[in-house]
């Protein structure tokens, strides 16, 4: 039987997230590979039906399919696949790999921004 919920974490980099049920119930992990369309790119408040499934490390949604994008909150443009949650503690990371030097986020993004 099919259930209905949101999306409420998805995290795009290491294909998990997690799904609130509209029945109320436990939120429920899924990884990318029970996605019904593999190309698609969940996130945040997208509405989505999928099947429930045990596993054993608990109850997990399968078969799980977009069926209503939401506000994506999150997302630097309708156009981007990326999110600046996910962005930023990157190029920051790469940035103190590259500088070889120990920078913390702020410090950087100051730098960037020209603070």
């Amino acid at each position: 039987m099919s259930s209905i919920g949101i999306v409420k974490f998805f995290n795009q980099t290491k294909g998990f997230g997690f799904i609130s049920p509209d029945d109320g119930e436990e939120d429920l992990f899924f990884h990318k590979t029970s996605l019904v369309d593999a190309e698609a790119s969940p996130w945040s408040d997208d509405r989505v039906s999928f099947e429930l499934e045990q596993s054993d490390r608990g109850p997990c949604a399968t078969n799980v399919a977009i069926t209503e994008k939401g506000s994506g909150s999150g997302q630097a443009s309708s156009k981007s696949k990326y999110r600046a949650s996910e962005v930023i503690p990157a190029l920051c990371e790469k940035i103190r790999f590259l500088e070889g030097k120990s920078f913390s986020d702020e410090e950087i993004i100051d730098e960037l921004m020209g603070n």
